[in-house]
């Protein structure tokens, strides 16, 4: 394992990096971290590995870590690394294969220990590496306590490093205790988000080591983490709102819930576009950790000769799901076709929607020009000689393809969907944009460029030039500057930061308005005036939210007085609850302070002197 000298911190010897040539001893280590490396490599397997690649490349030691137990993981690495994915130089660093080739000592007292070997247990399946035909995990239940199962993890000497016991009925849901090789509990926790949090700390030790989150899984339960001496960001990769919804009042998206919740908790929370971004701070605030950074790609040194690409081929690469809408992208072949142009269509990606478009392609009798690719691992080199890449999904995150296919001159045609398309396409430019849904547009406006070899060749030209902007080496600089500014960050005073705000009365008035009394609890500082504050009412089953800037009947350090009109919470969705919560401006940053109660909190109404009812 390499070892580096950082400043005057040395990497801990818990930790495998890259080892960059020129190592830059201003770029602190940063670890690239994700649940998973997928089987085929797309989605955030891709970015995740170009990521890494990015930060190795550009002077900066990086290692990918991991949490999933894959018994095949050595495999898989070297699949990722003789397919050209990931340089052999970056590590891959996973929690099961750390502790299979590490022993685990720790002193813990004994009365944390449960004894699972009372039970009698009944093994149901027991995986091996194929690699090395060693036992990976046992997996077995018991008939003495009913939905307890227990999973043993095994290093490839045939001892124990990892108990976890999942209990549905029992007092203990969940028991997880780390195994010395000699067959000692070392550790216990309760759940594997404190499992691996804690692994995470003992990868990156005292030292500078910044982290990237890629995963929204693996974020749900690192928002929490931290370590003295490190930056820790996320990374929104898609919309965070449900599909479809509003991005300023809809529903959140489940896999976001848990960051937005825990948003001041990261040192920086990245979107792929300004637009998500700006959408994000009109919703939540500014909390002064939010960046736009883009995910990067390896650029073409010259844009591909035209004489090679056949501007007849378009091609769709993503997920064969409903929200990517191929059976349009087919649709709009056919209309192609039967207007007299002898497009065809390559389909690259997997998905549970593949049989039913088949089924469309011979439905419309296209089914000999459209070719379904499955995973395809040369989709640059596709790019690269098709005329166009064709995206007609309900929502976007800022789509790695697109990117790719601009830096190879491919032209994308993309629906305008949430995020990323306007973003990252200027209309007839460096692109086409669609209308949502607009079938009948997408064909005149591929048919218009097919008939117009010239405009199409200057299209080409300028999306390859455009992609410049999402090279390596530029995003890279923008990662090391924002980590610079949130180590900067963390040396100022968070004001915020010890503040709760507690509900003292409502008084409903005769005109349905309410007047509600806050308490403020905690050291405020700067100062907070009319213009600084609001109030936010979100649903508790639909999480839709409304917005409003009360009008303030009393301010003063240690609470205020608001006036909600009658039709606050309108939006309401079958007579849902609703959370109130105050929205702070302290020194340039924004806090969002739930409204809450002491949790032996009781009220009784009762009728002011006037007739309003009041509740205390």
């Amino acid at each position: 394992m390499y070892i580096y000298k950082i400043g005057t911190s040395q990497v801990n010897k818990n930790i495998k990096l890259s080892k960059p040539k020129p190592l830059f001893n201003h770029h602190r280590p940063v670890l690239m971290v994700t649940w998973g490396i997928g089987e085929k490599f797309g989605g955030m397997t891709a970015v995740c590995l170009k990521k890494a690649g990015s930060f190795h490349d550009n002077g900066t030691p990086s290692a990918i870590v991991t949490f999933d137990a894959n018994p095949d993981l050595q495999l898989r690495i070297d699949e990722v690394v003789s397919h050209g994915r990931l340089s052999a130089e970056i590590p891959i660093i996973n929690f099961h294969d750390y502790y299979s080739n590490n022993d685990n000592i720790s002193n813990i007292s004994t009365e944390n220990i449960i004894n699972w070997e009372k039970f009698e247990w009944l093994e149901t399946e027991d995986p091996i590496r194929r690699n090395d035909g060693s036992l990976f995990r046992t997996m077995r239940e018991t008939s003495e306590e009913e939905g307890t199962k227990r999973q043993d993890y095994y290093r490839r000497d045939g001892s124990c490093y990892l108990i976890d016991v999942v209990s549905e009925a029992g007092v203990v849901k969940r028991n997880l205790q780390l195994v010395s090789r000699a067959g000692d509990i070392t550790k216990v926790f309760s759940s594997a988000a404190a499992m691996y949090r804690d692994w995470l700390s003992l990868l990156v030790g005292d030292d500078e080591i910044d982290v990237i989150v890629d995963s929204k899984y693996a974020a749900s339960f690192l928002a929490t983490w931290k370590s003295a001496k490190s930056c820790k960001a996320t990374v929104f990769h898609s919309t965070h709102v449900k599909p479809g919804s509003d991005p300023l009042t809809g529903p959140l998206a489940d896999g976001y819930k848990e960051t937005i919740a825990r948003r001041n908790d990261w040192d920086i929370i990245t979107f792929l576009t300004n637009t998500q971004k700006k959408d994000f701070i009109s919703r939540f605030g500014n909390q002064g950790n939010l960046k736009q950074i883009s995910n990067p790609i390896e650029k073409q040194e010259h844009l591909p000769d035209s004489n090679e690409r056949n501007s007849n081929k378009i091609v769709f690469v993503g997920r064969l799901t409903k929200s990517k809408n191929v059976d349009q992208a087919i649709r709009i072949i056919y209309g192609l076709r039967d207007a007299g142009f002898p497009v065809t269509l390559d389909i690259m990606g997997e998905g549970s929607s593949r049989s039913s478009l088949e089924d469309l392609t011979r439905q419309l009798g296209v089914e000999s020009h459209v070719t379904f690719l499955g995973h395809a691992p040369d989709v640059r080199k596709r790019l690269s000689v098709a005329g166009f890449l064709l995206l007609c999904s309900d929502f976007e995150g800022a789509p790695l393809v697109l990117v790719e296919a601009m830096g190879s001159g491919c032209v994308p045609v993309s629906y305008d969907a949430n995020y990323g398309p306007s973003d990252m396409i200027k209309h007839n430019s460096t692109g086409v944009l669609i209308p949502h849904g607009d079938v009948a547009e997408a064909i005149r406006a591929i048919a218009s460029l097919l008939e117009d070899p010239q405009r199409r060749e200057k299209i080409s030209e300028s999306a390859f030039k455009a992609a410049d902007e999402y090279r390596g080496t530029r995003v890279h600089a923008r990662w090391i500057q924002a980590f610079a500014e949130a180590r900067a960050a963390r040396e100022g005073v968070d004001y915020g930061s010890d503040v709760s705000v507690s509900l003292e009365r409502i008084v409903i008035s005769a005109d349905g308005s309410l007047e509600v009394d806050v308490n403020v609890m905690g050291f405020l500082g700067g100062s907070i005036g009319r213009a600084n504050f609001g109030v936010v009412l979100e649903g508790r089953d639909s999480r839709c939210v409304e917005y409003m800037a009360p009008e303030l009947i009393r301010w003063n350090p240690s609470g205020f007085t608001v006036r909600l009109p009658n039709d606050a919470g309108s939006f309401r969705q079958n007579k849902e609850a609703l959370d109130l919560s105050v929205v702070l401006r302290v020194n340039a940053r924004e806090y969002f302070l739930r409204v809450g109660g002491s949790k032996r909190l009781s009220v009784t109404p009762y009728l002011t002197v006037y007739g309003n009812v009041s509740f205390k």
